[in-house]
């Protein structure tokens, strides 16, 4: 159950953290938990707080595709070269 739970939560965490690639959804960040919570019959408060913690994990599984990414060799392409964006 609380798979369920995570897996939407890392999409709205990432549509909604502060990053270039967002653009403006973050000025919508109120209005998209809020129609997050509606759909999924969770709480805004509950989901605010646990945000932080899924924008953190979602940032953990990117660093970690890059990685896989460049131990395949692949460096270029659509995220730019690997080496560069891994410390950031």
């Amino acid at each position: 159950m609380v798979y369920f739970y995570w897996v939407p939560l890392l999409d709205l965490a990432t549509i909604t953290m502060a990053h270039p690639k967002n653009s403006d959804f973050i000025q919508f960040k109120k209005e998209l938990v809020e129609a997050y919570c509606f759909e999924s019959a969770r709480e805004v408060e509950n989901t605010m707080k646990l945000l932080p913690y899924a924008q953190t994990l979602s940032r953990l599984l990117f660093l970690h595709w890059l990685v896989e990414r460049k131990s395949m060799g692949i460096e270029g392409t659509t995220v730019g070269p690997v080496n560069n964006l891994i410390p950031q």
